[in-house]
């Protein structure tokens, strides 16, 4: 589970930390009995919440947090880039990006620091529990804690100097990335550190993923009776939605075809996989009569509508953490505050999932759906940057409060004040 997320000179960022814990003083009466879940239990004492909800004035900076995980995402995946750095350019006497990251694994803290800037990787640590297992800054490298006999302080050097170093010996990888992807058995901390960010961290940026990739991420098998499973679970939750769908099918065909290879003597032929989805929903006509559609004919807030239900079950099923720009684009307000919902159901939330999400619509404030922990409000200055405050930050606010009314009469901030 995450617990926070913290960015340091990053576009409109100069400092920003993303609490998701639980900041009320204790806990509902009852809490137990409740089918919304008010919370997340890390471990003894530390609860975490399901839901943060990011509300502020265009170009206030909330993209930029939905931005600054998927940089560091990638940072994790393919090491430093030229598109990586990305500084507040108002205030250049910042010459560093750092991203920090506390999430809990079975009870656990982890916390895991990135700081860089346009040439390399200048620090990196892991701690758990507050110990150190690994420190490197400016290529001075500390490895007691994960060192053994097989891999020495000197065999890690090596290893840290090869892999993570360029040619002009600039550290361009995350020695996270390399002991997680090729040392497994050295440390299992380390391992299970870099296995949930780079699979339980789920980044989503306003160009969603194709609802064929969607689906095969939910079934994570080409089987077609796998795959048929996860298309009725998509097609379960979308008819509770209302969309008016009677019912959908999904033919998937895997053929054979001509692939050329060219190289710089010859060329050659081969064959090569080629797979299509065919998607038909039906709808009823005036007799009762089932008209089949192509889904691509569907309305975009449907066909969009049908992919999140995909990329939410995964997460679900996963106990991941969703994070998303712009949720409820091209969705109807209600079928936003439904899919919010699924992240704090107890029944659909079994494995302590979270969701993080940028939105401008405000009715989902007025349906006692969230909580005064899960409600931040983005504020920029061009002094401070972008920053962030949740409505438990504010003296006085409580869980009955009409939330919506009071954000958009400016009580909490985060809004624009338009003149024309």
């Amino acid at each position: 589970m995450l617990s926070y997320f913290s960015i340091h000179n990053f576009k409109s960022i100069l400092d920003l930390k993303l609490d998701v814990s639980y900041a009320e003083k204790k806990a509902p009466n009852r809490y137990q009995d409740m089918e919304m879940l008010p919370f997340l239990q890390a471990k003894e004492k530390v609860r975490l919440v399901p839901v943060i909800a990011l509300y502020g004035a265009n170009a206030s900076g909330k993209s930029n947090i939905i931005h600054a995980f998927s940089t560091f995402k990638q940072i994790i995946a393919k090491g430093l880039t030229a598109q990586s750095f990305n500084p507040n350019r108002l205030h250049s006497n910042y010459p560093s990006t750092s991203f920090e990251l506390e999430f809990y694994l079975d009870e656990t803290a982890y916390v895991y620091f990135l700081e860089y800037d346009k040439q390399q990787i200048q620090r990196e640590r892991l701690t758990v529990e507050g110990k150190t297992l690994y420190a490197i800054e400016t290529q001075t490298q500390a490895f007691g804690t994960i060192a053994t006999k097989v891999y020495t302080t000197d065999k890690l050097n090596e290893v840290y100097t090869v892999e993570c170093l360029d040619e002009e010996k600039n550290q361009k990888k995350p020695f996270l990335t390399v002991l997680g992807q090729g040392f497994t058995g050295l440390s299992e901390h380390v391992s299970a550190a870099f296995s949930y960010i780079s699979r339980n961290i789920d980044v989503y940026t306003t160009n969603r993923p194709s609802f064929s990739s969607c689906l095969d991420m939910l079934s994570a098998s080409k089987d077609q009776i796998k795959l048929k499973e996860a298309f009725n679970k998509i097609v379960f939750i979308l008819k509770k939605l209302d969309i008016d769908i009677a019912r959908m099918e999904h033919i998937r065909e895997t053929n054979l075809g001509p692939r050329l290879a060219f190289s710089t003597t010859n060329s050659s032929l081969g064959t090569c996989t080629k797979q299509s989805d065919t998607i038909h929903s039906y709808h009823l006509d005036m007799q009762g009569n089932e008209i089949e559609f192509d889904f691509n004919e569907e309305s975009e807030g449907t066909k969009r509508l049908s992919s999140l239900i995909a990329m939410f079950l995964f997460a679900l099923e996963q106990g991941s953490v969703v994070i998303i720009d712009e949720l409820a684009l091209s969705l109807h307000p209600l079928l936003t505050s439904e899919l919010v919902k699924l992240f704090k159901d107890k029944r659909y939330n079994t494995k302590n999932s979270q969701i993080i999400f940028t939105t401008h619509n405000t009715d989902i404030l007025d349906n006692d759906l969230l909580r005064i922990s899960e409600i931040c409000i983005i504020n920029k200055t061009l002094k401070s940057g972008s920053t962030m405050k949740r409505v438990s930050d504010f003296k006085g606010v409580r869980n009955v409060t009409n939330f919506r009314k009071q954000y958009l009469h400016g009580t909490y901030t985060g809004i624009p004040f338009p003149y024309i």
